[in-house]
């Protein structure tokens, strides 16, 4: 067989791996895995291996599910959604000019939010968050945009995601319920230091013409830009960029 060949079989054997996985089964052992795909067991190992070590797969416990190199590779068609990017561009140049830091916009997939588009502050010292870039919902205003406001997302199930990424990373369930309170009560959510110590960041929600939740909008500095103080001022920004986004896809005010 021509090396060409075999490259395309094995390829073909991952992609039947990746396969098994949706929406409805995000999860799967490697007894199922081996079930649905007919391979041997040592191929299959191999393989699960060689897809976790690139981060095709991640392995928790007993089972496998699709990595974070996926969902980034997913985050420009889950960026396509009908005037998404596009409409985006003008309110994120409006809000980082307006707030003189950087604006993000970000979409959920399953328990992680992805960065599908940005404008960069002008100022020397701005917040490294590439596009594409996946990040948790657990920590991070724009995450909490999600966990307060999104409807389809169970909560329990990506609270159970929480790990301390910093001192300030909210752990205990009775604070998440005070956290979301706030948040629903306000209409935008808050971070100083949840992710990154030294960063901070603000967001509100983006809904689409139903009312539901599909992106989430907002600035992000240094703390010793946005602090409290400063948040206060340019959350009304904030919110009003990511109403404005939201009127433009069809949403009533």
């Amino acid at each position: 067989m021509a090396a060409s060949s075999e490259r395309i079989l094995v390829l073909g054997k991952a992609r039947d791996i990746l396969d098994c996985f949706s929406p409805e089964e995000p999860e799967l052992g490697f007894g199922e895995l081996r079930r649905r795909t007919q391979l041997p067991p040592s191929t299959c190992s191999r393989l699960l291996s060689s897809l976790t070590e690139l981060g095709f797969l991640e392995h928790r416990g007993e089972s496998y599910r699709p990595g974070a190199r996926l969902v980034r590779w997913s985050s420009a068609r889950l960026a396509s959604a009908p005037g998404l990017q596009e409409l985006a561009r003008r309110r994120l140049e409006e809000l980082r000019d307006e707030s003189g830091e950087t604006s993000r916009l970000y979409v959920r997939d399953g328990l992680v939010r992805v960065c599908v588009a940005a404008a960069e502050t002008r100022r020397p010292v701005g917040r490294a968050v590439r596009v594409g870039e996946v990040l948790p919902l657990y920590a991070g205003a724009a995450g909490k945009v999600f966990l307060a406001f999104d409807e389809t997302l169970d909560l329990r199930e990506a609270l159970s995601e929480v790990r301390p990424l910093t001192a300030a990373t909210i752990t205990v369930k009775d604070a998440w319920e005070r956290e979301l309170g706030r948040i629903r009560e306000a209409g935008y959510a808050a971070s100083f230091g949840e992710r990154e110590g030294e960063m901070a960041a603000l967001a509100a929600p983006v809904r689409d013409t139903s009312g539901k939740v599909v992106a989430a909008l907002g600035v992000g500095a240094p703390r010793y830009r946005l602090g409290p103080r400063a948040a206060a001022r340019l959350a009304p920004l904030v919110v009003e960029a990511a109403s404005q986004l939201s009127v433009d896809l069809g949403a009533s005010r």
